[in-house]
Formats: structure tokens, sequence, C-alpha cells
């Protein structure tokens, strides 16, 4: 009999295979450009009933589901509503840009010290951001970001890339290109007018979150590449670049770094005459950076003026090269900045290859060094291949090093940032949002939970009887005659009248989102969540009445 049954399971799951062969995450091999393998996903955006589905605008209370092949990611989003000042953002042929904000910032409520910087835009919906989850990042993508060659052949032409397909790639394997070696110091022979005494002062504390405002240019081989390759509209391109800046303020927010930085962007600038911007010296990255920045110089307005930034950041599509002294072109470049130019408008400019996947944490170390940070391992006893500032890229480096918050410090105690503002409202619960007086469970209920982990087919399967009686140790959902576990029912969950999943544990709910020890369960729930979630079982069982 045992055998039957077992024989019957492995059938069905073969017909399932059958006509829903993508229905479920599945990984690429990793190519010779990408390196680390690919998840293709299909994200799940939860949003509260009285929001309309055609809107793309989430609340405070959206939820977002990643299903990778050997994951899941609950991710609650907030709107990052610091990433544009729109009274002062010129786009490059002086249309009004749209100014409902398509950025936000999130909690992974299923991974311990879990945020991401996720993009939703355009009629679409498609979707780009970062996942950060201790000393692990994720980065997702539309599949479009994809190259036809790192697509297997039986896969190119399938309309299932058309429906929701995203790009999820874990940053796991060592990138064997860097930051354009032995930076340019802008910390000596400095003329008056660079001098950190003649730049307007703003209130600054080290302390305090400190505001970038911040010129970005796409220069025109990156433009090309994107409305030819891509074929992105102008709106698109914006949501792009202001997508990797979102990215770029939440790395500038993590706990590892002690002074927080907001990052608004105060002018976007696409270039797409190949006459216009600075000469591109061919993509010679140190040519091309000096060029750059006394360009973008001549078009700042003066310190005293509104309209002034403080930083200038060139996303190029050019593949940057460094001459070597054979006069020899290194290509595994991907940045270049001053040295402690922060605020001192020739010098404060930063170069980066704009079309990489890994492209906010690229702009993220330039920026550093333009805010006084050396390499890792140079001059200091951090570990030259453990954080952000390490000069290669790769698994890992995604936090500062003691040593980039010390030499920050110092930046600031020069006066060297004296242009940057403080943002006196600033939290670092405000960037990291975290949970209000509802835990999960009670926002998402059972019936949420199985579509959001499932699918829309799945409703729960809660009966008397061994193992679906107990939904706080693991959710059942099931899809007509089988059901399959999603996960132990989020913390706050309904586990029966009057009672409520507490971690892992049915227990009377009397006022359970106001009680004092409502604070530490909510505390405690991120670990707990994330606990339970790595029980996810894939198995399917046959319902037995």
């Amino acid at each position: 009999m045992e055998w039957m049954v077992a024989a019957f399971f492995f059938w069905v799951l073969q017909q399932l295979a059958k006509s829903h062969p993508l229905t479920k995450p599945f990984t690429l091999k990793p190519s010779e450009k990408l390196k680390s393998p690919v998840d293709i996903v299909y994200p799940k955006l939860h949003l509260p009933s009285h929001r309309k589905k055609r809107s793309i605008r989430l609340d405070d209370h959206s939820l977002l589901v990643l299903k990778t092949t050997n994951d899941t990611f609950y991710i609650k989003l907030k709107p990052n509503d610091d990433l544009v000042d729109h009274n002062r953002l010129k786009n490059f042929d002086d249309q009004v840009p749209k100014k409902k904000s398509c950025h936000y910032h999130g909690t992974v409520l299923s991974h311990a010290q879990g945020h991401a910087a996720i993009s939703v835009c355009g009629p679409q919906n498609k979707l780009s951001g970062v996942i950060v989850t201790g000393n692990n990042a994720y980065i997702l993508r539309p599949v479009d970001h994809l190259e036809q060659e790192d697509i297997p052949e039986r896969l190119r032409n399938a309309s299932h890339f058309q429906k929701g397909a995203h790009i999820m790639m874990k940053m796991e394997n060592p990138m064997n290109q860097y930051c354009g070696g032995q930076h340019k110091d802008a910390s000596v022979h400095l003329p008056d007018s660079e001098s950190p005494a003649k730049q307007r002062l703003k209130r600054s504390s080290p302390d305090k979150r400190m505001v970038i405002e911040t010129a970005i240019y796409v220069d025109y081989p990156l433009y090309h590449k994107l409305s030819v390759k891509k074929k992105q509209s102008v709106e698109e391109m914006q949501d792009t670049v202001l997508a990797i800046l979102n990215e770029v303020q939440l790395i500038y927010n993590y706990q590892s770094l002690r002074t927080k930085f907001k990052i608004v962007v105060v002018k976007l600038e696409i270039l797409s005459d190949g006459k216009e911007g600075p000469d591109a010296a061919d993509g010679d990255i140190d040519l091309y950076l000096d060029n750059f920045c006394s360009w973008q110089s001549a078009k700042n307005p003066p310190v005293n003026s509104e309209l002034h930034w403080d930083h200038a950041l060139m996303l190029s599509g050019y593949d940057l090269h460094k001459l070597t002294p054979g006069n020899e072109k290194n290509k595994k470049v991907l940045g270049l900045a001053w040295v402690n130019g922060m605020c001192r408008p020739k010098h404060s400019c930063t170069l980066n290859e704009g079309s990489s996947f890994e492209a906010a944490f690229v702009i993220a170390h330039e920026m550093g060094h333009s805010l006084g940070m050396m390499h890792d391992g140079r001059g200091n006893d951090c570990d030259p291949s453990a954080y952000l500032m390490s000069e290669k890229t790769g698994p890992g480096r995604i936090t500062w090093s003691t040593c980039s918050n010390d030499y920050l410090d110092r930046f600031f105690q020069k006066g060297y940032g004296a242009c940057l503002d403080d943002d006196s409202s600033y939290t670092l619960e405000s960037v990291s949002h975290p949970f209000d007086d509802k835990l999960p469970g009670e926002r998402f209920d059972l019936e949420a939970q199985c579509k959001l982990s499932l699918g829309d087919e799945f409703k729960p399967h809660v009966v008397p009887k061994t193992p679906f009686n107990n939904v706080c140790r693991e959710l059942w959902c099931v899809s007509g005659l089988w059901a399959s576990v999603a996960h132990p029912a989020l913390e706050g969950s309904s586990c029966g009248t009057g009672k409520h999943c507490i971690q892992g544990k049915c227990k009377e709910a009397t006022n359970i989102s106001s009680s004092p020890s409502n604070a530490e369960i909510v505390e405690d729930m991120k670990g707990a969540v994330a606990e339970f979630l790595d029980k996810l079982k894939s198995a399917f069982h046959l319902l037995v009445s």
C-alpha cells in the first residue's frame, strides 16, 4: 500500500511540473559575466484590501514576498520620501519629473538584521533593489537585465519571462573588479576657494544624519545602452537611476556606520546627445574623472544658491579602464573618486560604471572615498577583504569597517564635511521603520499568508488532526485535494478563539498589541520568524479526511 501511495505522490508531482514548469523559482548557473548563480523569482506584493491593485504606490503596511529556490523573504515596505527634492530636481529637458515616488526602504521580517531598498516603478511594476541580511546581500532586478547569453537556450523564448519574472542574485563569489587604484588626495595644497572655511557652513554633527545634496549625470554611452539595448524611455531611465540611489541611501544607513546619511537628488541630467557633457577620454578613468570634476564644477551654482549641490555623480556606460605603466588598458575598474573631496566644488565628484549589477555598492564605495575613507588594509589594521571599503568587490563585503568609521569621524572633526546638513528629524527607526503596534500575523491573516507563500489558489487548512492542528508550529495550506506546508504562522497569527501565536506557542491573547511585554516580543520576533522560515518544507502530502 505504501509503495502505491508513494508512486501516486511522485506521479502528481510530475504532472504538476509538466503543467506549471516555472511557477516556482529556479536557478541559472553562473556565467563568466555574472560569476554567481541567479535565481529566477516571481515577486508577490500584498497590498491592504482598501488599496486599488492598479496603484503602484505602496503604503506603510505593504508586504513583499520573494521566494527563491532555497529561501523565502518577507519584506515590509515603507516609502522613501527622502530620496528626491522635487522642488529642485531638473531632468535633462526641463520637464517636471513625476512627484509620485516608487522607491521604498524595508525591514526583512523573515531574517535577523535584514533591510532592503526596493523600487517598484513603471506601468509593469518591475522591481529593482537590494536585500541585505547579516553579511549577505542579494540583488533584485527585472529579468530583462539578463543578457541573452546568460539564459539557457531552451528558456530564451519562454513566455513566462515576460510575466513577472525577476532576477535575484546573491553576491557570493569574488568579482575580479576593483576601485580605480590609488586615489587622488584632495586634502593638500588646496586654494582658498577650496578650503573648508570658505564653504557654506551648515549645521554639522556626526551623531546625526548628514545630508548630501547630489547631482547625477548619465553619460551618452549609458543613455544609448539603456535606450537602445534595454528599450527604456527617459522616465524609465530616471526610475533606474533613482532605484540605484535608493539602494545607496540604504547602504549609508547600515547599523555598521555610526554616522548616518540622507542622499538627496537635487539634479538629474541624462546626456542624450553625444556632444554634451565632459570629455570622456575614451573611458580612461583618470582623465574622465578630472574632466568631469571640472565640468560639473563650472555648472554648479554658487554655494549660497539653493540650487547648489554638495556632490556630483557621473554614471557611465563606458567599460572604464586605467592605463598601466606599460600603457595597456586595465578594464577591471569600476569607479574612481577624490579622497576627502566632499564639499570641495572642484573635487566633490565621483565616476562610476552605471550598468553593473553591483552599481550601488560601487557608488557607495567611491562616495566613501570622497568622505575621507581609505581602502581597508592599506595603512590600517582592518581586514582588506571583508568590508565595503575593500579594494575589490566580493562576498560579504557589504558592511562598514571600524576603520571606515574612524576615517569618517576624522573627516568631520577636521571640518571637511561642513557643507553637509544635519537632519534633526532623523532617527534610525525612521529608516528601519520597526513594527507598529500590530504584529505581522495580526496584519496578515492565515489566508493572506497562504496566498503569499504558495499562491492565490491556496487557503489555510486547519483541522483537529496532526499535523494540521498547530499553525504556530507550521501553517498548512490547501489547494484542491493537496496540502502543502507554508511556514510557521507569523507572530500574532490567530490560532484559536482568543488565542494568538507568540514565539511559536498558541497563547491567550489579552491585549496582545498593547501589553507591556509586547515590545520584547516584537524585538525577539525577528529572530523567531527567521528561525521559523528556515524550516520551510516543499513536500506535498495527500489529505486524509
